[in-house]
């Protein structure tokens, strides 16, 4: 396996920064973000070796072990004859499966969109001026898709169209029967959440695109395709395109989610039941025996706001004291966020022995809120490896899965509310 940048040996991370830094340099070149991460990932030892994830993900597609050959970072793709604008692939990869040759364009992401524009944006940005992109973006599009841009291409990102048709570039100039189109997203602590789901969004949106692949179901660590496309200009209709996408996760934490209720939670206080009263020093002693046991570093719950809770007292007492934070969305924050009616008016009925109000069925707004749970857990809990989370019930599961979807850890308790009350 060899790593080179214009006859440069590439033999380290160092090396890689040296003769293909990215377009911004050192601006670009850090810790958890993309550029740098695309690196680290394939020095993982000594020598330049292949992610086991990309590895791993090109071996059960294509039924047969792969062979890396050579790659080159910071490639640069001509795309048509029209002065200006070249793409930069951020690695270009070539391996072999037995006597198929393959090309395989890597996209790095932590964060970052899939550029400043949708194709559409850009398109009308420069009509009416001497630039040539409102001819690149047709002949990239009839390229693609056999059709300059209707609504539904306008609203792609124009970065992902001409990945895809620099992709079916590189592989015919290197003579590979096989293109793909991969993105490699990085995922650390801190990430905006709801920029990884937007990038999720413009991700499946492009690939659904293509009439083979319109009612795919396009998930992280896959491969769609092939598809097949009209070609023209440098585009090459011969060349099978696939689309992948792996996720590294750059700092798994274990993560244990207690479900509870928004009065159990609540410290202890001279109008509580009994029964209430008793619950809570569950809740008390299953919390101070499992804080220390799994050594938790930091705490999010969501509470009601202003209120001590029984873990946020435990945080207080620890030695050393344990970061906590409140992580419900305020008035404010629903407001922003559009789902503060919605909340309100969402079905339920009242359960006149608890005094409580029993929510019939979830709605989409709560999967705004469990993101912003997410978000605001991993932005806060930033190098804490073991977190505690304290949720109502109804967002526990919903909050496990998105979090294991980025590569954590996750264990579930459900022990203090194993009555479900919603549907």
């Amino acid at each position: 396996m060899r790593i080179q940048k214009n006859g440069h040996e590439i033999a380290s991370v160092d090396d890689w920064f040296r003769w293909a830094p990215p377009k911004r340099g050192a601006l670009h070149w850090r810790d958890d973000r993309s550029a740098k991460e695309l690196a680290k990932s394939w020095f993982r030892t000594d020598t330049a070796q292949a992610p086991f994830e990309l590895t791993s993900l090109l071996n059960r597609t294509f039924d047969s072990e792969i062979v890396f050959d050579e790659a080159e970072p910071e490639c640069t793709v001509e795309l048509d004859d029209f002065e200006g604008e070249t793409r930069n692939c951020d690695l270009v990869v070539l391996c072999h499966a037995g006597a198929l040759r393959m090309s395989v364009s890597v996209e790095a992401k932590a964060d970052e969109r899939f550029g400043d524009f949708t194709v559409g944006e850009y398109y009308d940005k420069k009509l009416g001026s001497s630039s040539n992109v409102p001819k690149r973006i047709e002949q990239l599009s009839t390229a693609l898709f056999g059709r300059v841009p209707n609504e539904q291409i306008r609203s792609l990102r124009y970065q992902l169209v001409h990945s895809a048709a620099a992709s079916l570039i590189a592989a015919e100039r290197h003579d590979a029967g096989v293109a793909i189109l991969l993105v490699h997203e990085f995922i650390s602590a801190g990430l905006s959440f709801r920029m990884l789901k937007e990038n999720a969004k413009d991700w499946a949106a492009f690939i659904r695109a293509f009439p083979k692949l319109a009612d795919a179901e396009v998930r992280r660590n896959q491969i769609l395709g092939p598809v097949s496309v009209p070609g023209g200009g440098y585009v090459s209709p011969s060349i099978p395109l696939y689309f992948g996408k792996i996720v590294t996760q750059l700092c798994p934490a274990e993560f244990w989610i207690v479900a509870i209720d928004h009065e159990l939670q609540l410290s202890k206080d001279s109008n509580d039941t009994p029964q209430r009263s008793e619950r809570k020093d569950s809740l008390q002693a299953l919390l101070s025996a499992e804080i220390p046991k799994r050594n938790v570093r930091f705490i999010a719950e969501e509470s009601k706001i202003g209120k001590k809770t029984i873990a946020s007292a435990l945080a207080d007492s620890s030695n050393p004291k344990i970061p906590w934070r409140n992580i419900s969305m305020t008035d404010r924050e629903r407001d922003r966020a559009g789902i503060t009616e919605a909340l309100k008016n969402r079905p339920g009925h009242p359960d006149h022995e608890t005094m409580q109000t029993w929510i019939e069925y979830r709605i989409p707004e709560d999967e705004i809120r469990e993101g912003f749970f997410v978000e605001q857990t991993l932005r806060h809990g930033k190098g804490a490896t073991s977190i505690l989370m304290l949720l109502g019930d109804m967002h526990v599961d919903a909050v496990a899965q998105k979090l294991e979807q980025m590569g954590h850890r996750v264990s579930t308790d459900h022990s203090l509310f194993p009555v479900k009350r919603w549907e």
